[in-house]
C-alpha cells in the first residue's frame, strides 16, 4: 500500500494556525476545521496531529523559512550576549549558550545532614575499596573455597 505523501490541507491550515498561534493546538485544530465534542478531546487529537511525520516536517520547513534554526538562533544568541542595553537578557543568553554548548554538567546535591566527617569518610572509604554491603566483600568472591 502507497501512502499519501502530500500533507492534507485541513493539515496544513492546522499546522499554519499551529504557528500563527504560537503553539496553541486547540485554538488551531478547531481553526482547521476540526470538530470534538470538547476541548480535551481535542487537545488529545491536536496532539495526534502534532505527531504526524508529515505535519511535523511541514511545520519545521516553515519554522526554517522563518529563521528558526541551529543557525539563526545562534546568532540571536550571539547578539544577545554582545548587546549592552539589557542586562538580563545577556545573563539569560550566556546561560542558555552555556547550557548549550555542555559547559555546564548535571549537579547532585546531597544533603548529609547529622553525618559527621569520619562517618562519611569511613563511608565513603568502605564504597571505594568495595567492602560495601551486609556481606562484608565486594561480592567478588566465590563460595566453597
Amino acid at each position: 500500500m502507497v501512502k499519501n505523501k502530500e500533507i492534507t490541507r485541513q493539515q496544513k491550515k492546522f499546522a499554519d494556525e499551529f504557528l500563527l498561534s504560537r503553539g496553541n493546538r486547540i485554538d488551531a485544530y478547531y481553526v482547521a476545521g476540526y470538530k470534538a465534542k470538547n476541548r480535551l478531546v481535542a487537545s488529545a487529537a491536536a496532539a495526534q496531529l502534532l505527531k504526524n511525520i508529515k505535519v511535523q516536517d511541514y511545520i519545521n520547513s516553515k519554522l526554517k523559512e522563518m529563521g528558526f534554526d541551529d543557525e539563526n538562533v545562534d546568532l540571536q544568541l550571539l547578539f544577545l550576549i554582545n548587546q549592552h542595553a539589557d542586562f538580563s537578557a545577556k545573563v539569560r543568553a550566556i546561560d542558555v549558550y552555556n547550557k548549550k554548548s555542555g559547559k555546564y554538567t548535571e549537579r547532585h546535591i546531597h544533603k548529609f545532614e547529622g553525618v559527621g566527617d569520619e562517618a562519611l569518610k569511613e563511608r565513603l572509604a568502605s564504597i571505594v575499596t568495595g567492602s560495601d554491603g551486609d556481606s562484608g566483600g565486594t561480592g567478588d568472591e566465590e563460595g566453597g573455597e
